[in-house]
């Protein structure tokens, strides 16, 4: 009986491990469907408001209004950080989990390039 019993355990946990995993790879396009949104997003509000695009006169723009949001799209939305000088995708899972992700930028012949860095996983709800 305990045999049966571990046996139904381990048949019970791996569908909970695949169940989860699914769930988890199916998030990553929503993130992927986020990041190029928010990135497009990000580089025509600045292509709009700047006349000329380079790193210095971005660093400037964005300082004027501090760390505040620069666009949103559904659970997740971007901003910029002075202190970092990048910008920071911030996606909003079902749990209650906010993934933070920092991307460094490069102005070359008045375009920009993102560079992914690193993520920060935190609990917490976008607002």
């Amino acid at each position: 009986m305990m045999i049966v019993m571990l046996g139904l355990k381990l048949i019970i946990d791996e569908k909970e491990h695949l169940n989860y995993f699914e769930k988890y790879v199916l998030e990553e396009k929503h993130d992927k469907k986020y990041k190029e949104y928010l990135l497009t997003y990000t580089t025509e509000f600045i292509r709009v408001n700047l006349i000329s695009i380079n790193r210095e006169d971005i660093k400037n723009y964005f300082k004027i209004f501090g760390e505040s949001l620069i666009a949103s799209y559904e659970k997740s939305y971007i901003r910029y950080s002075i202190d970092s000088d990048c910008f920071i995708l911030i996606y909003q899972y079902e749990d209650g989990i906010l993934k933070k992700d920092k991307y460094n930028y490069e102005v070359v012949d008045e375009m920009i390039n993102y560079t992914y860095t690193s993520s920060i996983y935190e609990s917490g709800r976008i607002i």
